[in-house]
């Protein structure tokens, strides 16, 4: 079991977890192609099955353009048209992207004890346009724009633990707070640091906008949502 009296730094995953990204996906396919008459879970299926695959294969290429190249190769899928504009409008709607609920109380109470960093899979305009939203402070944010690869690849936080390295922090220091199992808690495992799980998708079936994994990588902390966590640690 996690000891939390040693915990003094909670590193986020942004997109899932603080940010409804599946609810924003699928509000914005929907607005390109108002007829699609497939439930929200395929829609996610959709998207999940090409965005890893793009991240993967291209690591430099920066989140808007794998929006992009997503909802073109979801367009092809479908055999659905789609413009350039629409294109355009799909990479950037992420910065309009809003928080869970819970998650701007959750951050304040955190905020009052620990120092909050942000390590995810975006670009750095898309990261600043979303912080506006937390209404937080953050310590120190990592975008796969400025490290050169996407998680699940460990090369993500080797980048993040020397980092926080050279401030004075080891890794017992640090508490990792993810929703996705594929992106997070697929590292957080094999590289042995702690790790938080906020199971947003707890009332709902399959993996949403992420892999499936197996439930090997399932951590000790588990949590259903974001205030819940803040308020037991």
């Amino acid at each position: 079991m996690i000891s939390t009296n040693s915990i003094k730094i909670l590193t986020f995953d942004c997109y899932g977890t603080l940010i409804d990204w599946e609810s924003a996906i699928v509000a914005n396919i929907r607005n390109i192609w108002p007829d699609i008459v497939d439930n929200d879970d395929n829609i996610l299926q959709w998207f999940a099955g090409e965005e890893h695959k793009i991240q993967s294969q291209f690591p430099n290429l920066t989140y808007d353009l794998v929006l992009q190249e997503g909802i073109k190769k979801i367009g092809h899928h479908l055999e659905m048209s789609l413009t350039p504009q629409e294109i355009k409008a799909f990479g950037s709607s992420i910065q309009d992207w809003t928080p869970f609920n819970d998650t701007v109380e959750a951050l304040a109470i955190l905020a009052e004890k620990y120092k909050l960093v942000i390590v995810s899979n975006i670009d750095n305009a898309s990261i600043e346009a979303t912080k506006k939203h937390l209404k937080v402070p953050f310590y120190k944010t990592f975008t796969a724009q400025n490290i050169g690869a996407y998680k699940p690849d460990h090369q993500v936080f080797r980048y993040v633990f020397e980092d926080l390295a050279l401030d004075g922090y080891s890794k017992s220091d640090i508490l990792h707070v993810a929703e996705s199992l594929y992106h997070d808690h697929i590292p957080a495992k094999e590289m042995g640091f702690n790790s938080v799980w906020i199971n947003r998708r707890f009332a709902k079936i399959g993996s949403g906008a992420t892999p499936s994994v197996s439930q090997e990588f399932v951590p000790d902390l588990v949590f259903n949502d974001l205030i819940s966590f803040a308020r037991w640690l």
